[in-house]
């Protein structure tokens, strides 16, 4: 018993020091040798004054300490960044065999629509503050991480007893969900947390995260608050390792998901050019939990086809009772599942049956698809562009441009990734380079658009480095269409 008790008491001595240990391991430097590496080789002095050597030292040590900062600390947030968390899990499990811990993978439901409708910086805003109820709600020997997104990570050291696990976590869920006031508007969302507990659930740091990850899946679909991995019959743990696929089934039967459309509009102009078509799942148990987007959630989905399908066919429906002269340019996200044969003969049936004209279709594939990187697929797109579809390129920037596609494809749209356009613009460099590529757009017939812009500021340093599309919060009232 006392044993236990010390492997205990050492394991949450090693976890609560931990950040002070890295940083004096990691940011310590001998700054009287470098110092004198300076002077042998800019000068003929032995050494330089001490009180110029006892400054630079100081700046050496502040210029680590934040590079250290920078390297394992979310700036977001400021908790423990993914790198750091994975180190400490990793020496967790190697360094305390008979020390039991408890993993927590927290994921947020109802984030996705409040980021969408009231932008960016409210997310933002709603990340942090997150961040600071979760740090709260566990003890100061605990470690609380932002693990990507919406997604957050808490080790819970030297602890196994169930109950008191299950206290944590409902002191997590009613802390988390607590009203957010933002702009005098009060906002909520919720969490649920999968569990997995070391080392029952699992003995290396890729089991824990693994186990912990399908509880969570399998919490959100029950709409549950927090689950167990003990709780996952074997059935029901091959169901949580492909949670998108019942969630999107599940969307398609009880007609959960809807049809969206956002108005892309010319930068200068601020006119409507066209219309974004995605899926949206408003039901909290669906939305979230298993998707983001429509590209991010059906890669490798069986369900996909299916889905992609059902959304063309939704697609033409609406054009088809739209007035022929007022119908809008469609752009309309094509992923993977293309390369589908029987799909991509459906789709084609359906286009033909409708009364749809092609050139009010734009096709939009990832430049990180890969369908950009198959003969195959290659062929099927120069088939729909002879029919008088156009074609659009999206994340560009994050992803290399091939020249060579861009000559057999000929893209009208060159739609930047995002977040690599927002770093873009906020730097004299990254401007410089918006606007070489705007210029080169404008040579292949193209225009050069970005979505997800959310403030006026934002759009005046894109409209000065030439970008004539975007696409964004602040036009959505501008398209009242579902």
């Amino acid at each position: 018993m006392n044993d236990l008790k010390s492997d205990k008491q050492s394991q949450q001595e090693m976890v609560s020091t931990d950040l002070k240990e890295r940083r004096k391991s990691e940011t310590t430097i001998d700054a009287k040798r470098f110092m004198s590496l300076l002077g042998e080789r800019f000068s003929h002095s032995e050494d330089l004054p001490k009180d110029l050597d006892s400054q630079v030292s100081g700046q050496i040590e502040r210029h680590a300490q934040e590079l250290f900062q920078l390297a394992f600390f979310d700036s977001l947030t400021q908790l423990p960044n993914r790198l750091f968390f994975d180190r400490t899990l990793e020496r967790l499990v190697t360094q305390n065999q008979n020390s039991p811990f408890v993993l927590l993978f927290l994921d947020l439901n109802g984030f996705k629509p409040i980021n969408d409708t009231y932008g960016h910086l409210c997310g933002d805003n709603l990340l942090a503050e997150v961040g600071k109820r979760l740090a709260s709600a566990v003890r100061d020997e605990d470690i609380v991480s932002r693990y990507g997104g919406d997604e957050f990570v808490v080790l819970l050291t030297g602890l196994s007893d169930r109950e008191v696990i299950e206290r944590v976590c409902q002191r997590i869920l009613k802390s988390v969900s607590r009203d957010f006031i933002y702009q005098n508007r009060s906002l909520r969302v919720s969490t649920s947390i999968g569990i997995a507990r070391f080392p029952h659930n699992g003995r290396s740091a890729q089991d824990l995260i693994e186990q912990s990850d399908k509880a969570l899946y399998f919490c959100k679909g029950k709409r549950k608050g927090y689950c167990f991995v003990e709780e996952l019959m074997p059935e029901k743990a091959e169901e949580c390792c492909k949670p998108q696929s019942s969630c999107l089934a599940e969307g398609m039967k009880q007609r959960r998901l809807k049809l969206l459309f956002s108005p892309q509009v010319g930068a200068a102009s601020q006119n409507v050019l066209s219309l974004r078509a995605d899926l949206s799942c408003p039901d909290e148990a669906y939305e979230g939990s298993y998707f983001k987007t429509w590209k991010d959630c059906s890669q490798d989905d069986p369900v996909a086809p299916s889905l992609m399908l059902w959304w063309w066919e939704s697609v033409l429906a609406w054009m088809e009772n739209r007035p022929q002269d007022d119908l809008p340019t469609i752009s309309f996200p094509v992923i993977d599942a293309l390369l589908n044969d029987p799909l991509c003969d459906a789709m084609t049936k359906a286009w033909q049956a409708s009364k749809v004209p092609a050139g009010t279709i734009r096709l939009a594939v990832s430049a990180k698809s890969k369908l950009l990187a198959s003969e195959k697929a290659i062929g099927i797109l120069k088939r729909w562009r002879e029919q008088g579809f156009e074609l659009e390129l999206d994340d560009v920037g994050e992803s290399g441009i091939d020249l060579n596609l861009l000559s057999q494809l000929s893209f009208k749209v060159l739609q930047l990734d995002a977040e690599w356009a927002r770093n873009a613009v906020d730097q004299p460099q990254g401007q410089t380079i918006l606007s070489a590529m705007a210029q080169f757009a404008a040579l292949t017939g193209a225009v050069l658009a970005v979505d997800q812009v959310d403030s006026e500021q934002e759009k005046q340093l894109y409209l000065q480095a030439g970008i004539q599309q975007l696409q964004g919060h602040l036009w959505q009232n501008l398209c009242n269409c579902e």
